[in-house]
């Protein structure tokens, strides 16, 4: 079933885009290789309209805190004195499926400043690396608020 969806996702962007090109083919890829996961991380291998709602939102949350991130590690960077205090956060998370949880600690990797270094074998609790470690609760409070809280709602 997931291999159908993917080559009808690939083949109906291509499609839509005008010309084959090599650009095309690979971006019908990508889309179709991102709603396979997507109907993966659930567990339920179900699709609704409210899902792909969710997702689009995890995928705008993302972009916006990539670029609100990545402008605080360059302010940082310009202005080192007082702002970068590394360390360790200890997250504890609630999702159940090791689906949901790779997908949250890889959007914490790929957000300037912060890096999972460790999931713990239960899945319960993360440990990330932040470039600004002076207020571990504050990181916690924006890692559940940008993405953790729309994953557990994604995977519901």
């Amino acid at each position: 079933m997931r291999a159908t969806l993917v080559v009808l996702v690939a083949l109906v962007w291509t499609a839509l885009q005008g010309p084959i090109t090599f650009r095309s083919v690979l971006g019908g890829a990508i889309l179709a290789a991102a709603i396979a996961a997507l109907v993966h991380v659930s567990g339920r291998g179900d699709l609704s309209l409210r899902r792909v709602g969710v997702a689009a939102r995890l995928a705008w949350r993302f972009l916006v805190e990539m670029n609100r991130s990545a402008l605080i590690v360059a302010s940082a960077i310009w202005h080192p004195r007082g702002r970068i205090s590394p360390g360790i956060v200890e997250l504890p998370t609630r999702l159940k499926s090791d689906g949901a949880v790779t997908l949250l600690a890889n959007l914490i990797t790929m957000t300037p400043g912060t890096m999972t270094v460790e999931v713990t074998p239960q899945q319960d609790r993360l440990f990330v690396f932040a470039l600004d470690a002076r207020q571990p609760e504050r990181v916690r409070e924006e890692i559940r608020g940008a993405f953790a809280r729309t994953i557990e709602e994604l995977t519901r």
